[in-house]
């Protein structure tokens, strides 16, 4: 892939001190974990379940328009122009 990190779903199995036991993941053995996040609900699998004290749903976990900067917005227009941003459809 072109980016060495990957991104994966997993399943928060157990928690024992300092470590999380992840399922369900796409890793293989000894595959570094750099960060562990909660997913936000439009991103969650069908039957996934939540623990009570995240399990609250608003208007406000919900991503309704990102807006970029004048800034970014051109350096990501310059990006694409001269080929140095490239999207997976163009491998």
């Amino acid at each position: 892939r072109p980016n060495p990190i990957g991104l994966s779903l997993a399943a928060l199995l157990h928690v024992e001190g300092g470590t999380l036991l992840l399922g369900g993941a796409d890793l293989i053995d000894g595959t570094p974990v750099l960060d562990v996040k909660p997913y936000l609900f439009h991103d969650a699998p069908a039957g996934a379940t939540v623990p009570s004290w995240c399990a609250a749903r608003s208007d406000a976990s919900r991503i309704a328009s990102v807006h970029f900067t004048a800034v970014a917005d051109a350096q990501l227009a310059a990006a694409v122009a001269d080929g140095s941003l490239r999207f997976y459809t163009d491998l």
